[in-house]
């Protein structure tokens, strides 16, 4: 069963990870960029929707958006760090990252699903009332050698993988009704390698052109690509099968590095999250802590003999 030793311990590593994501997000991406955009070009996404029009007029100016990042790195600095009382801080911290979300994608008309896993991730913790441990204030009621592993504990996880999962598998399935077979056998990869390779990006990464060259690297990436749809449409299965999740994660994990030096593309978010929610890492962590925890526990005094 996926994650059944998950305990307190593990799921407070997991608010760390989850929200520490979303801070090197914001650390990265500077809102005060905003204010030189032209605002016809922004279009609120999702629950923003629900703003009043007036509101980003205001909003997007070069003070309003430095306060408004100060703001918001705080408050999700203030989850991954277990302030408490975490049952405020957690659900003001998943708006902060909606909202930063929302500014982000909202330019241009066109929506990607980045960083989709990693939002639900944070709404999952955040609404999650065992998610306090391994707070910056120190220990909760909770006893400290992690016992206590329930549902509670075990759902952000399970909850996640889910999420996850069933991303790739519609991802990979959409590919299939799209393309059909004729992806893999036509030119449909090495035209997407080039446009990916000469359109601007984060990374600039050219192996990709080195491969064009290659009629047998052009067969061995299109074999690859066959072979990693099918574990993406797959995906699911890993939720149940150890086994299987043990060849997925084989799969998934070169594939998100390989797509980095070939097209430019690096989900680094899902690549923690997965090796979060689909391996061991966090029941590991959850007996090391429960260890640790029990060797700085002092002995019970005896009572002197009369």
């Amino acid at each position: 069963m996926l994650h059944r030793e998950a305990g307190g311990a593990a799921l407070g590593l997991f608010r760390i990870v989850v929200f520490g994501i979303w801070a090197v997000l914001l650390l990265q991406i500077p809102l005060v960029r905003a204010a030189d955009l032209p605002l016809e070009l922004y279009s609120a996404p999702g629950l923003l929707s629900l703003l009043p029009e007036a509101l980003w007029p205001s909003l997007f100016q070069p003070v309003p958006l430095i306060l408004l990042h100060i703001g918001l790195a705080s408050v999700v600095l203030a989850a991954a760090a277990g302030v408490r009382p975490f049952a405020l801080i957690g659900p003001a911290a998943f708006a902060a990252v909606l909202f930063f979300d929302g500014i982000m994608k909202g330019w241009g008309g066109y929506l990607n699903h980045a960083q989709v896993a990693p939002l639900m991730a944070a709404l999952f913790v955040a609404v999650s009332p065992a998610a306090g441990r391994l707070s910056v204030m120190g220990p909760t009621s909770v006893p400290a050698d992690g016992s206590g592993s329930d549902g509670r504990h075990r759902y952000p996880f399970v909850a996640t993988a889910f999420v996850l999962a069933v991303a790739y598998a519609l991802i990979g399935a959409h590919r299939m009704a799209i393309g059909g077979l004729e992806i893999f056998t036509g030119d449909a990869l090495p035209t997407y390698l080039a446009l990916r390779t000469f359109e601007y990006a984060t990374f600039q990464y050219e192996l990709s052109y080195a491969l064009l060259q290659s009629g047998t690297a052009m067969l061995v990436l299109k074999a690859g690509f066959a072979v990693t749809t099918l574990f993406e449409i797959l995906s699911p299965v890993a939720l149940v099968s150890r086994r299987f999740r043990v060849a997925w994660l084989s799969v998934i994990l070169p594939f998100h590095v390989i797509t980095l030096f070939t097209m430019n593309i690096f989900f680094w978010e899902n690549m923690i999250l997965i090796g979060l929610v689909f391996t061991e890492i966090p029941a590991r962590f959850e007996r090391w802590w429960a260890s640790r925890s029990a060797s700085t526990v002092p002995p019970p005094a005896v009572a002197a003999q009369p």
